[in-house]
């Protein structure tokens, strides 16, 4: 498994990663903040 995307990453210069909401086997959830949109989760 790859190394998790750290708390305050920005990416696609558009979502800012908030949390990690959780993982298992193949993947990650993260809650994001999008800055283009309302700065809306």
């Amino acid at each position: 498994m790859q190394t998790p995307i750290t708390v305050g990453t920005i990416l696609q210069n558009r979502y800012r990663i908030i949390h990690v909401l959780g993982q298992g086997g193949f993947g990650r959830t993260y809650l994001a903040e999008d800055q283009r949109r309302f700065n809306e989760l």
